[in-house]
């Protein structure tokens, strides 16, 4: 996938019974697929995992049937049957898997088309994971911050309770000046 485009001539359509389609190819050519975008994931036949990390249907079968025997994902939560439309005509319910059965052959797949979508899923998950921990560390820090605002406003608040307290007709100018001082620092 990595060395795939968006086709150009007719990138998308949608239509009311397959949801969202994109074409994508291959640059060598080898490789054309109209993925369906349906329920917030991809979907690609057994036919289309075989085209794309170009192997034969049985061997992805055999793959399919490993990832769902060790657990390591359930048939149910990624496989769904869509009516598909045949070369000759007739519509079919044919068997769809989603974004991470595609993922879970293409991490077990032997090809040279395999391999090289290893090599882009790894970059992006390590580019996600890098962009989310710098993401996570920027959150972190306005979170000291916002903590740090809060302690000192506490801090305050003590205090000007405690005068309050003391001296209930000055109860609303402390209220006042407590409100003042979150408005400033925000």
């Amino acid at each position: 996938m990595a060395k795939q485009r968006v086709k150009e001539r007719t990138p998308r359509y949608s239509t009311a019974e397959h949801g969202e389609v994109v074409l994508y190819q291959s640059h060598d050519g080898t490789a054309r697929l109209e993925v369906r975008l349906e329920r917030e994931s991809l979907w690609l036949s057994l036919d289309q995992i075989a085209l794309l990390f170009q192997r034969h249907k049985s061997v992805i079968s055999r793959h399919l049937r490993s990832i769902f025997s060790s657990g390591e994902l359930g048939r149910d939560s990624v496989v769904a049957f869509f009516a598909t439309t045949a070369a000759d005509g007739k519509v079919y319910s044919v068997e769809y898997f989603n974004l991470d059965a595609i993922l879970s052959v293409g991490y077990r797949v032997n090809s040279r088309t395999g391999t090289q979508f290893r090599i882009w899923a790894t970059s992006v998950l390590r580019e996600h994971l890098v962009r989310g921990f710098t993401a996570n560390e920027r959150r972190l820090r306005e979170l000291k911050q916002s903590l740090r605002l809060v302690e000192q406003v506490f801090d305050h608040r003590d205090v000007t309770v405690m005068i309050a307290a003391s001296n209930p007709a000055d109860r609303q100018s402390v209220c006042q000046m407590i409100v003042n001082m979150i408005n400033e620092r925000n």
